[in-house]
C-alpha cells in the first residue's frame, strides 16, 4: 500500500472495476440509457487504497488548517445536523439584531 501511495498509482491488476447499470428511479424507461447510473464494484485493495488516501488527505487538510471553519462535510463529529444548527443559529442571531435574512436553497436532483 505504501509503495502505491508513494508512486501515486495502483498496480495494473487493481485498476479494474465491474460496472453495473441501475435505473436512477423506478418507473423510468429502460430503453433510454440516460435513465441509468453506473455503479462501480472495486477490488478490496482498491477500496483500502481509497480509504488510506482519504484519511491522509483529511489529516493533511486539518493539520494545515485548510478546511473552511464551518464546513460540516467530511469532518469528524459534524453532520447535516451541525450544518443545520449553524444556519439556524445565524438566522436567530440576525433576527435578534433586526436584520433581514434571506435563505436560498437549490435542489440539483435530476428529474
Amino acid at each position: 500500500m505504501n509503495t502505491s501511495l508513494h508512486a501515486g498509482r495502483l498496480p495494473v491488476s487493481q485498476r479494474h472495476a465491474i460496472v453495473t447499470l441501475l435505473l436512477k428511479k423506478p418507473g423510468l424507461g429502460a430503453a433510454n440509457m440516460a435513465n441509468y447510473r453506473p455503479v462501480f464494484n472495486l477490488s478490496f485493495i482498491s477500496k483500502v487504497a481509497e480509504r488510506a488516501v482519504a484519511i491522509q488527505l483529511n489529516e493533511y487538510l486539518v493539520m494545515n488548517d485548510l478546511l473552511p471553519r464551518y464546513q460540516s462535510a467530511y469532518q469528524k463529529n459534524h453532520s447535516t445536523e451541525t450544518a443545520l444548527l449553524r444556519v439556524w443559529t445565524d438566522i436567530l442571531m440576525a433576527a435578534d439584531r433586526q436584520q433581514v435574512t434571506l435563505l436560498c436553497l437549490l435542489d440539483l436532483s435530476s428529474h
